[in-house]
């Protein structure tokens, strides 16, 4: 046996202790892979397996008619047994034409035993084997895992890695990267790599959604079984790794092996990411100009987002701003401050290729700035930014980034790139927004409503002349009888008016509300509620925020 071979009946029947032995039917099944032996001498035996085992019995629970073995023998080939030893005696005479003829038909090595064996001798034999076995599997394992991280310090990682991968399997290795050409181990010709891509392709479509994550694709393509492992990190995947498989089934040697080369390699993607990314902070100084309406040539801007061959393509882009909610300790060490403003930046800019959008970035510790110009017509635009606000949400709650949190605004929607400085301004302006109002639900500029018009008037004469004339009693009311009217005013506003939500939303008994009601009534007059003076009450509610962010509106307590 080779190392990361699977213990097979053939290799079983070539052990001393089975010198005495014969194969009387299912000799076709010798390749069935031995995980463990396990005697048996009970007919309800289904829940007690798990599969690929060979059986020892003498047959004492089988002491009936013919039928009854056949049905015996049937189960066990149901149940995934590899093999059935029998020792023939008083129980288990002979082996009849019907077990031969059923077990040839399925592939399924039975084995006698003319005189008596130990059985526990099989079975200790056989499990010291299987478990040294396992030890210098796992062994080598780690072994080739070490070798596979050093050489993704060097310069050649990646064909060195795939190289190793070949030697431990002897199997086809071949490398697809999302972006530039394949590599392949042994070499294969461009034509074959790309005949086998495009195979590969179809099959990652066909089970998109459908794939394991603990273990690779298998995909049957004649006498190959392909192996398709995803390589990424950050939630993408970046590349295929393949291993073809010729004439039998995969090992878990080779399973095992391949998430190690696939991890590895990974890592070496990772690295070179981060350094791409760090390149790419200082070419993205421009995002800045842009952003600050100090660069507003849309040729030289689409040459420098590295759009110059798009120049005739309509392009739209919006500004997403990125607030980190943390604050980073002033103690932390400036490589560290640094590698998590890289990690970040790195996140968000392959979420935001993931979903279509080329992302131009600038950061800080505390805020990310993205310049995302739309490449992609395959889905609606608002759903792929829900898409990047969920997976955002998802990512900033991994280990790496613990209790880490981010607040988003995201501007307009513009025709030119040279307009990202607008939407940047709109982009502030949903932070600003949210910040103040707290519970607004949207993070678009063009869902913010009144607050458009209103915010812009914030330290304006009018907006407070316009708050005092429709809530300036209720306020000085509030204010020397330490009330809360405005409070109630605001609920029974955004319950429309209906006093059982109301009252069940400030915690009162109807008829409290209803003394209020009559004051606020008292206060502002009777017709608080007609269509014209509700909606120029409820914009001064808006304005009052606005006007009054410390003051925030909240529940009374007794």
């Amino acid at each position: 046996m080779t190392l990361g071979c699977s213990l097979t009946v053939g290799d079983v029947v070539a052990r001393p202790l089975f010198q005495k032995a014969c194969v009387v039917a299912g000799k076709s099944g010798l390749t069935r892979r031995v995980r463990w032996a396990h005697i048996l001498e009970v007919c309800d035996f289904e829940t007690l397996l798990h599969g690929e085992e060979m059986i020892l019995s003498t047959g004492i629970g089988l002491y009936g008619n013919t039928s009854d073995k056949i049905s015996f023998v049937q189960r066990l080939i149901e149940s995934g047994v590899s093999c059935l030893c029998i020792e023939l005696g008083h129980y288990f005479d002979t082996i009849t034409e019907e077990l031969i003829e059923l077990a040839d038909q399925n592939d399924f090595p039975i084995i006698v035993f003319k005189e008596t064996v130990r059985f526990v001798d099989i079975t200790q034999d056989l499990h010291t084997f299987i478990i040294n076995q396992q030890h210098s599997m796992l062994t080598t394992l780690e072994n080739i895992s070490r070798e596979f991280t050093r050489l993704t310090l060097t310069s050649q990682g990646i064909p060195k890695i795939l190289k190793i991968l070949h030697e431990s399997t002897n199997a086809q290795v071949i490398f697809f990267p999302n972006q530039g050409k394949g590599q392949a181990h042994p070499f294969l010709r461009i034509e074959e790599q790309l005949r086998l891509k495009e195979m590969i392709v179809q099959q990652i479509m066909k089970e998109k959604g459908l794939e394991r994550k603990d273990r690779p694709l298998q995909v049957k393509r004649g006498t190959a079984t392909f192996l398709i492992q995803p390589v990424g990190a950050l939630g993408q995947t970046w590349a295929h790794l393949v291993l073809i498989i010729e004439h039998k089934e995969p090992e878990e040697f080779e399973l095992l092996v391949l998430d190690r080369a696939a991890l590895s390699l990974a890592q070496d993607l990772l690295r070179n990411r981060y350094m791409e990314e760090r390149t790419l902070h200082s070419q993205n100084v421009w995002v800045d100009n842009l952003i600050n309406r100090r660069l507003q040539d849309e040729e030289e801007i689409r040459k420098l987002s590295g759009l110059h061959s798009k120049k005739n393509t309509p392009l739209r882009c919006r500004v997403c701003l990125i607030e980190m909610t943390h604050r980073v300790d002033q103690e932390t060490p400036d490589d560290e401050r640094e590698a998590n403003r890289l990690y970040h930046a790195l996140l968000v800019r392959s979420t935001f290729e993931k979903f279509g959008f080329h992302p131009a970035i600038s950061s800080s510790e505390n805020y990310i700035v993205v310049v995302a110009i739309d490449v992609s017509v395959k889905k609606p635009e608002k759903e792929r930014w829900h898409a990047i606000i969920q997976t955002l949400h998802l990512k900033s709650t991994d280990e790496h980034d613990g209790d880490i949190g981010f607040s988003i605004g995201i501007g307009g929607s513009y025709s030119k790139l040279a307009d990202a400085y607008q939407s940047y301004q709109d982009a502030k302006f949903v932070l600003r927004a949210r910040d103040i109002m707290g519970k607004v639900a949207s993070v678009f500029y063009e869902d913010m409503g009144i607050l458009r018009l209103l915010l812009p008037l914030e330290n304006s004469e009018v907006m407070a002349s316009f708050v005092d004339d429709y809530l300036g009693p209720i306020i000085e009311y509030d204010r020397s009888k330490g009330s809360n009217l405005l409070w109630t005013l605001k609920v029974y506003l955004d319950n429309e008016g209906s006093k059982k939500d109301s009252a069940q939303e400030l915690l009162i008994v109807r008829q409290t509300l209803y003394y209020r009601l009559e004051k606020i009534k008292e206060l502002i007059g009777e017709d608080f509620m007609s269509s014209e003076k509700r909606l120029s009450i409820e914009v001064a509610l808006r304005a009052y925020q606005l006007l009054h962010p410390e003051a925030s509106f909240h529940a009374e307590t007794d």
